[in-house]
């Protein structure tokens, strides 16, 4: 791109037996309109066909989705991890666990990827952009908890259910699980409210 219009501008320009070309008729036909009309059609149609098919080619419209996935990912590691910490023998599913908080950073990265490449969509103007705007803030938000869910991936790993684990699990589990369910609610509350 940047070169045909190198080659077509300049080069013409700069060359003393061309110059620059006179009269609307001699300049319709030259190269540098087929170029500069080509490049405009060009441009014109990637644009009507980005927001025109029914293909989902906008990052904005992945947004929400991503923001689901993200919010789905980290409600089941914490029900997981809790479930998990009720038990009274280690199992493997402290392996899945450390396997599903790892890979939070990669939905993480989605997100970030999309909301990043959202804004040239919207420059954060309008309904969209204050749609952009809000989930950007709710993504920021949800993954402050991505230090905390390392701390979690050792204690699933590492506990062995001996000592005073049982009397631990009695007093605290139904507020733990009281804790979870209230802040899942508020989580997805949050992201409906974000749409």
């Amino acid at each position: 791109f940047g070169m045909s219009w190198h080659v077509t501008w300049m080069m013409s320009f700069m060359n003393p037996a061309v110059g620059v070309e006179r009269g609307v008729l001699n300049w319709m036909g030259s190269d540098t309109f087929v170029v500069d009309a080509t490049t405009l059609l060009g441009a014109l149609f990637a644009v009507i066909a980005t927001l025109t098919t029914g293909v989902c080619m906008c990052n904005l419209r992945y947004l929400y989705d991503d923001c689901r996935d993200l919010t789905y990912a980290i409600t089941r590691i914490w029900k997981e991890a809790s479930d998990y910490l009720k038990g009274c023998t280690r199992s493997a599913l402290r392996f899945q666990i450390e396997t599903r908080i790892d890979a939070l950073q990669d939905v993480a990265s989605k997100v970030q990827d999309h909301i990043a490449g959202a804004w040239w969509e919207t420059f954060d103007i309008g309904s969209f952009g204050r749609t952009r705007l809000l989930l950007n803030t709710f993504q920021a938000a949800a993954l402050e908890i991505k230090p905390t869910f390392y701390v979690v991936k050792s204690c699933v790993v590492s506990e062995t259910f001996q000592g005073e684990h049982n009397l631990f699990v009695e007093t605290l589990g139904d507020k733990v699980n009281s804790l979870r369910v209230s802040t899942t609610e508020l989580m997805w509350f949050c992201l409906e409210a974000s749409r």
